[in-house]
């Protein structure tokens, strides 16, 4: 998944650009131990993470916006398949 960064999210796209790193490193890592590592990076989710940012333009577009249980649904079979990384949304 992109992680884009911009004018006042510099925190919130370094520390995803982190997550997906450290996931990958991790996945590499465990992997001799059957260990599985699944990053999950999904696009807009709705939850109440998004009140102070509705203006954006990912909640105006009505296909968009996932719910949480469609993700957690996407991450899970993910899992299962032990992919390392999946893009929900």
């Amino acid at each position: 998944g992109a992680v884009p960064g911009g004018p006042g999210g510099a925190v919130y796209a370094a520390t995803k650009a982190y997550e997906k790193s450290l996931s990958s490193s991790l996945a590499r890592e465990m992997e001799k131990f059957g260990v599985g590592v699944t990053c999950v990076m999904p696009g807009a989710v709705r939850t109440d993470f998004k009140d102070g940012m509705s203006d954006a333009l990912c909640w105006k577009m009505p296909f968009y916006p996932r719910s949480a249980g469609y993700v957690a649904s996407v991450a899970i079979r993910a899992m299962i398949k032990g992919d390392s990384q999946v893009t929900p949304g």
